[in-house]
């Protein structure tokens, strides 16, 4: 009996356990959540992305993601596995229930991140206080409400978390294991031959890959000069005698179209010699000394995957590579080498949009999420509307401060007190402290210095925020040393917890409009800060409409057209209200008005509400009779 209660005070066994409860709740409560706007554009950027995979393009790629602009930078590592769930479970028939699977799937890379915390917080403290700082991170309300409707930046928080972790396990690994110390005094030229065919065979192997991209655009110059030379030289002469009567810009499809025929196979076919190569490396006695094996392909996987969800998660590594270098020093320089090339070769299979753009790709994205200028709008923050660029610098610092739990703002000002003092006394986590801290604070340091265009409050940089939970565990494991007793610990990370497990019941399914008590609530925060900015209240708006509005009544929606027909159940007739003139308003039967930036105030302000979503007395989105005038 005793034996089976210590079991059960295993912190893995707990976590295991935990996850799995969250698995099962998931699956009671995936139908429930509304279509976030921003999906609409993931599913274009997936298509793109699977036309590649699956040779289906027949036009020209580039043109293709052209077309998107800066939309295309978005990685679509993780996501692109959304829509073959939904395939494989739901077939190609609308289903309102089965067609949720996609958000099951984003709910399933949130918890990877848990469980990615989980070891990433076993660096600074015990398991048991890592299990409480994992289970404080899933109940977060906003982190919960967005597992479910986001498909970009939950995946990229995980990712990200996921690397850091796997990229400290592999560098303490090299610790334990001194990276660069001889075994084989007696065969040192063998062993120098062996690093350099290693490396040489990979770095050979990654810029094969790389550098089809550049090949297509070599391919065009050459296309275009044989066919503009006509038979006046070798090349073209060669040309004319392989080809008929045809358009330049035809040719250079054909051949664009080509490299990426290559590119896709070896895709598909690299992973195999990939990971042979590395299981034949971590056996082979010569390689072993130096930390080739199976442990480091799997850090660099995680990493290239994560490159490939969103490219800021360069940075990941860079964490990594920081660490391993303070503590090894040169010693790091060569697996380090091996790490980044794997990553690269990783990152080139998961997202085909670098078949097309190359280290392009990787640049633009940086450009990209350093400052979202495609944003337009304004943002309302403490009562009033700005515009991005004139944000007080008090934006997301205050935000945070209201947007996650009580305990955890307080725990983490404490623990990042504390922190101070460890680095200070150079313990032995100091270096990875340090790494935590700058994990955070740069970025948010970036943010209210260079002020760039920032929108739906921070969700685009929720991925800097897992630190704060590192030091909330470092403060709560001294107030656990404190106490001792085991049921008081339990009970004290039983109330630190309540507070976002009641705030996800209560806001269910709207969970990541949550705001904390610093500010009264949602109640509080209402028509002070942003709430459903991601219009997710529509589900329920149409829900009421499908019920009590007549077929073929003339809808006006302020939500996107494509959603609402996706939720209509009868033959209505829907536009986009900035598409209809304000005189022509009365020709219409109904309006759906979101309440963002105090649209269901400014629209139609005289017509009755019919219908209101609601969530503790805050008002999300409106469905308003419009009153008919005499002609």
């Amino acid at each position: 009996m005793k034996t089976r209660l210590k079991k059960l005070r295993n912190p893995d066994l707990l976590m295991g356990l935990f996850v799995l409860c969250l698995l099962i709740l998931g699956l009671l409560i995936y139908k429930d959540y509304g279509i976030s706007t921003d999906e609409l554009y993931e599913d274009l950027r997936i298509s793109r992305i699977t036309g590649l995979y699956i040779g289906t393009l027949d036009v020209d790629p580039i043109t293709l993601f052209e077309e998107i602009e800066q939309s295309r930078y978005y990685g679509t590592a993780l996501t692109i596995l959304a829509p073959i769930a939904e395939w494989i479970f739901a077939g190609e028939d609308y289903n309102p229930d089965l067609n949720q699977i996609p958000h099951f799937v984003y709910y399933l890379f949130f918890l990877a991140g848990v469980i990615g915390l989980y070891f990433l917080g076993q660096n600074f403290f015990n398991k048991y206080i890592a299990l409480v700082v994992a289970i404080l991170f899933a109940t977060q309300p906003l982190f919960f409400g967005h597992a479910w409707i986001n498909p970009k930046d939950t995946p990229h928080m995980s990712m990200f978390i996921i690397t850091v972790a796997t990229g400290f396990s592999m560098a303490d690994h090299w610790l334990r294991n001194p990276v660069g110390k001889d075994q084989h005094k007696d065969n040192r030229t063998n062993l120098s031959r062996d690093k350099r065919l290693f490396i040489g065979a990979l770095a050979a192997f990654t810029l094969l890959l790389w550098g089809t991209s550049a090949l297509r655009l070599l391919s065009d110059r050459i296309i275009e000069h044989a066919y503009l030379s006509g038979g006046d030289n070798l090349i073209g002469h060669l040309f004319q005698s392989l080809t008929t009567t045809g358009s330049l810009e035809g040719y250079q499809i054909l051949a664009s179209h080509k490299i990426i025929d290559f590119q896709r196979w070896a895709a598909f076919i690299t992973p195999i010699p990939l990971i042979t190569a590395f299981v034949l490396a971590q056996r082979n006695d010569r390689l072993g000394p130096w930390q080739v094996d199976v442990v480091l392909l799997g850090a660099a996987a995680a990493w290239g995957i994560a490159v490939s969800t969103r490219v800021i998660t360069l940075a990941a590594g860079g964490i990594v590579g920081i660490y391993a270098l303070l503590k090894l020093k040169k010693n790091a320089i060569m697996p380090l080498t091996i790490y980044t090339l794997t990553a690269g070769v990783v990152s080139f299979i998961s997202w085909p949009f670098l078949w097309i753009s190359g280290l392009k790709g990787i640049t633009g994205g940086l450009v990209t999420f350093s400052n979202f200028t495609h944003w337009h709008s304004t943002v309302l923050f403490e009562g009033e509307l700005f515009f991005p660029e004139d944000l007080p610098l008090r934006f997301i610092p205050k935000l945070m401060a209201l947007q996650f739990t009580e305990p955890l703002v307080i725990l983490a000002v404490a623990g990042f007190l504390l922190s101070l003092v460890i680095i200070w006394q150079k313990r032995t986590e100091s270096v990875k402290l340090m790494l935590m801290i700058a994990w955070f604070a740069l970025p948010l340091l970036y943010l209210m210095i260079a002020r760039p265009v920032i929108y739906d409050n921070f969700r685009q940089f929720i991925f800097i925020t897992p630190p704060l939970f590192i030091l909330a565990g470092l403060c709560l494991e001294k107030i656990t040393v404190q106490i001792k007793r085991p049921l008081l610990n339990a009970l004290l990370s039983a109330a630190l917890i309540f507070p976002g497990v009641a705030a996800i019941q209560q806001l269910h399914p709207y969970q990541y409009i949550y705001y904390n008590q610093f500010t009264g609530g949602v109640e509080g925060a209402f028509r002070q800060y942003e709430l459903d900015y991601w219009s997710t209240a529509l589900k329920d708006a149409m829900a009421f409409v499908n019920e009590n509005v007549p077929d073929g009544s003339n809808i006006i929606t302020w939500i996107d057209v494509t959603w609402t027909y996706f939720y209509a159940e009868q033959d209505y007739q829907i536009k986009h209200g900035f598409n209809v003139p304000v005189e022509d308003y009365p020709l219409y039967d109904y309006a759906i008005i979101p309440e963002r930036r105090f649209s269901d105030l400014k629209e139609l302000p005289d017509a009755p509400v019919i219908y209101a979503t609601k969530v503790d007395n805050a008002t999300l989105m409106v469905v308003k009779e419009i009153p008919k005038t005499d002609p």
